[in-house]
């Protein structure tokens, strides 16, 4: 017996496993949970087709790394 799948639903089950294997930042602290959470805001901006909003946070975590990285040296 064999199982088709519908294009339609193959790229649904797709998706659905791709939102699954999501970016798990709850083992992080700080700066690099900080990082991992932008990160994964990112992925789910480029995903919906956001440019502007990955735009903003790509400057986001621009700035975040800037900081994190002036704590270290002073």
């Amino acid at each position: 017996m064999r199982i088709y799948i519908k294009p339609a639903m193959f790229i649904a089950l797709t998706i659905s496993f791709n939102s699954m294997a999501s970016i798990d930042c709850s083992g992080l602290t700080g700066c690099e949970r900080k990082f991992c959470e932008l990160e994964y805001q990112i992925e789910k901006a480029k995903q919906a087709n956001n440019q502007y909003k990955v735009d903003g946070l790509k400057k986001a975590l621009k700035a975040a790394r800037l900081t994190a990285k002036s704590k270290v040296t002073t």
